[in-house]
C-alpha cells in the first residue's frame, strides 16, 4: 500500500533544553517489560538522554450476536409497562496484545435498524422511549478473555417494512485503564492505544431478519376479494337508490387471504363521479385507512389500506363503506369495481 501520506503519530513536548538531540539512537531496548521496544535517544551537547516508551496496542476482536431471525408475534419484554416484541443482542469484546495489566476500559455505542427505509422511522428501540434509537455503554474487560454485555431493543407497536433487514450498529473506543500494580523498574503504567483498522473507524455491523412462515411455494399469497351492493328501496325484488330519500348506500367488502400472510393489503374501490365516499365503517377496529384520488374526469379511485401491516393466511376481514350519490344524477346503473392488492 506503500508509505501513508500523513504521520499515525506525533512526539512533541521536548523544549529547548536539549542541544544536539539525535545525536545517537539505541533500540531493541524494553524498559518497562511490557514487550514492547522502547526507543533511548541522546542529546550530546545537553548530556541527556530521553527514553521514548511504547505504549502497549490493544488488539479488539469486537461483535455482536444476533438471533438469526425475528418473530414479530413473540412478546418476551416489557416496554412502558406493555409486554412488547424484542431483540436481544449481545455486544462481546475480546482484548489482545502484549503484556497489558489490569483491565481495559472501553466505551461503547449500539444503534439499533440504522440501515430502515428513508420513509419509515426505526423500527426498533432501546429504553421503552421510541425516540431512545441508540444506547451507550462501558465495560471493563481482562486481556485475553470474552466478556459480553446484552441489551434489549422493542419493535415498535406499527411497522410498516417487514422486508429490510434489521441492521445494528456498534461503534468503541477506550475508556478508562485500571491497573493493578506499577510496571518493572518502577516506571508508572501507560495507557494503552487501540489498533487502528484498515478503514480507520472502530464498527461493527451485524443484522437479523424478520421471520417468515410460509406454507405456499414463494410464500405466495392469494387474496380474494368479494363484495356486494346493499341499496335501501327494494321493488319486486329489484334493489335501487331513490334520490332525495336522505339515505345511503353500503357495499360490504369480503377480504380472504387463501395464501401465506399478505402484508401491507390494500383495497380499491374505482366508482363514478356521481358517487362520493362517506367513510367506512368501524375504521379503527379493523384498521382501515382510505385515501381518495381522482382517477379522470369520470371515474374516482379510493384506496384504502386494510388490517394492522398484515392479513394472515386464511384471514377474513369485513369491511363495509358508506357511499352516497350526487342528488343532481341522472336516473341509471351504478357500476363499482373492487379490488386487491398486497
Amino acid at each position: 500500500m506503500g508509505i501513508t501520506q500523513t504521520f499515525s503519530q506525533r512526539i512533541s513536548g521536548l523544549g529547548n533544553d536539549f542541544m544536539m538531540f539525535g545525536q545517537s539512537i539505541s533500540g531493541g531496548i524494553d524498559v518497562d517489560d511490557n514487550s514492547y521496544p522502547d526507543i533511548a535517544v541522546g542529546a550530546y551537547l545537553s548530556d541527556s538522554v530521553v527514553v521514548l516508551r511504547t505504549r502497549a496496542v490493544v488488539v479488539m476482536e469486537a461483535f455482536m450476536l444476533l438471533p438469526p431471525s425475528f418473530n414479530r408475534t413473540v412478546l418476551r419484554c416489557y416496554a412502558n409497562g406493555q409486554l412488547q416484541a424484542c431483540i436481544n443482542i449481545s455486544v462481546c469484546f475480546k482484548v489482545q496484545g502484549g503484556r497489558i495489566s489490569g483491565l481495559i476500559g472501553l466505551l461503547y455505542n449500539l444503534t439499533a435498524d440504522t440501515k430502515h427505509l428513508d420513509s419509515y422511522p426505526s423500527r426498533f428501540y432501546f429504553g421503552g422511549n421510541p425516540m431512545f434509537t441508540a444506547v451507550t455503554g462501558q465495560v471493563k474487560v481482562k486481556p485475553e478473555n470474552l466478556t459480553c454485555v446484552s441489551h434489549s431493543a422493542a419493535m415498535r407497536r406499527i411497522v410498516r417494512d417487514i422486508f429490510t433487514p434489521i441492521t445494528f450498529e456498534l461503534t468503541y473506543e477506550l475508556g478508562e485503564h485500571s491497573v493493578d500494580k506499577e510496571t518493572s523498574r518502577n516506571f508508572s503504567a501507560l495507557k494503552p492505544i487501540l489498533q487502528q483498522r484498515a478503514d480507520k473507524s472502530n464498527q461493527v455491523f451485524n443484522q437479523t431478519k424478520f421471520a417468515r412462515y410460509c406454507v405456499w411455494p414463494n410464500c405466495s399469497t392469494n387474496l380474494q376479494v368479494s363484495a356486494d351492493l346493499v341499496l335501501p328501496q327494494s321493488y319486486n325484488n329489484l334493489s335501487y337508490f331513490a334520490l332525495g330519500t336522505l339515505e345511503t348506500i353500503r357495499l360490504n367488502v369480503i377480504i380472504f387471504n387463501a395464501g401465506d400472510d399478505a402484508f401491507l393489503p390494500r383495497v380499491h374501490l374505482t366508482f363514478p363521479r356521481n358517487l362520493y365516499f362517506i367513510k367506512a365503517l368501524d375504521p379503527e377496529e379493523k384498521h382501515v385507512r382510505c385515501e381518495v384520488n381522482e382517477r379522470d374526469e369520470a371515474l374516482v379511485e379510493l384506496e384504502c389500506s386494510v388490517g394492522n401491516l398484515y392479513i394472515d393466511s386464511m384471514a377474513k376481514h369485513n369491511i363495509t363503506f358508506l357511499l352516497d350519490v350526487v342528488q343532481s344524477s341522472d336516473a341509471g346503473d351504478l357500476n363499482i369495481t373492487v379490488s386487491g392488492t398486497w
